[in-house]
């Protein structure tokens, strides 16, 4: 009767709300993309940042994108950060 289901992690959670929550990772994962988009393609077209107006929007474009990509990993039901040779860079 219960709409309960015990996940890898041994948490439980309804199924309802997981569907929910895939719900809002898709939406996340597509702001992502449209983010990595913009700063590529939107931003150069406002001088890339050279006047105010081009700060203010790559600004906001990497705000937006960063906050998006953190409530992705919350609401994913397993997280991963794949480790490459590129981490060594940051």
């Amino acid at each position: 009767m219960s709409n309960w289901s015990k996940s890898k992690s041994g948490h439980r959670n309804s199924s309802r709300s997981s569907g929910n929550q895939d719900l809002t990772a898709a939406a996340c994962l597509k702001i992502v993309d449209l983010g990595l988009w913009s700063m590529i393609f939107i931003g150069p077209h406002l001088f890339g940042g050279r006047h105010m107006l081009g700060r203010f929007v790559i600004l906001s474009l990497c705000i937006a994108t960063a906050m998006a990509w953190f409530t992705r990993q919350f609401f994913i039901s397993d997280p991963k950060w794949n480790r490459t040779w590129s981490l060594s860079i940051v």
